[in-house]
C-alpha cells in the first residue's frame, strides 16, 4: 500500500500540516462512474488512504510557492469534460491523459491510464517525471520542488 513516510531517521510528515482531506467511498465511486473507469491503481490507493489536498512543505523543511494541489477525485472528470469551475477556458488536456495534480495555474501533472505504465507521472505535455506515483509522492514529501530543474 501507499504510505507517505519519510525515512526512519526522520520524523513522520504530518499530512494535516499540508491540508489533506479524506474522500469517502461514495465520492470515489461517483467520480469513477463519471470517468467511465477506475482511477489507476496507485492514484486510487492515494485517494483511499490519504485523500486530496495540498503538499507544499517537505520533510526537510523546504517550502514551495507552487500550488502542489492533488485534485479532489470529483474534479478529475470535470476537468476532462470541461465543466470544472476553476479551469481556465483556454486549457487543453490531451486525449488519454488523466490530470491529478496542479503545479500552478493550469500546469498539470498527469497519468496515462491506457499506457503500459498507467502509474507513471508526466507533465501535461508528455515529459515523464517518474515511473511511479508512489515514488512521486514519496519524493514530494521530502522536497515539494524535487521534479523542477534547478534555476541557473
Amino acid at each position: 500500500m501507499l504510505h507517505l513516510l519519510v525515512p526512519e531517521n526522520k520524523a513522520r510528515l504530518e499530512l494535516y500540516e499540508n491540508g489533506f482531506y479524506s474522500i469517502d467511498d461514495g465520492e470515489l465511486t461517483e467520480a469513477e462512474k463519471s470517468l467511465g473507469t477506475q482511477f489507476p491503481e496507485q492514484l486510487r490507493a492515494f485517494y483511499v488512504e490519504v485523500g486530496w489536498g495540498r503538499l507544499q512543505t517537505g520533510a526537510n523543511s523546504r517550502y514551495t510557492m507552487s500550488k502542489n494541489w492533488i485534485f479532489p477525485c470529483e474534479d478529475v472528470p470535470q476537468l476532462l469534460n470541461g465543466t470544472c469551475e476553476w479551469m481556465m477556458p483556454y486549457t487543453q488536456i490531451q486525449p488519454d491523459t488523466l490530470p491529478f495534480f496542479e503545479r500552478d495555474v493550469d500546469l498539470f501533472l498527469c497519468l496515462h491510464p491506457k499506457s503500459e505504465n498507467p502509474n507513471a507521472v508526466h507533465w501535461m505535455w508528455g515529459d515523464k517525471i517518474c515511473d511511479s506515483l508512489v515514488e512521486f509522492f514519496q519524493r514530494l514529501v521530502e522536497d515539494p520542488d524535487w521534479f523542477n530543474p534547478p534555476k541557473p
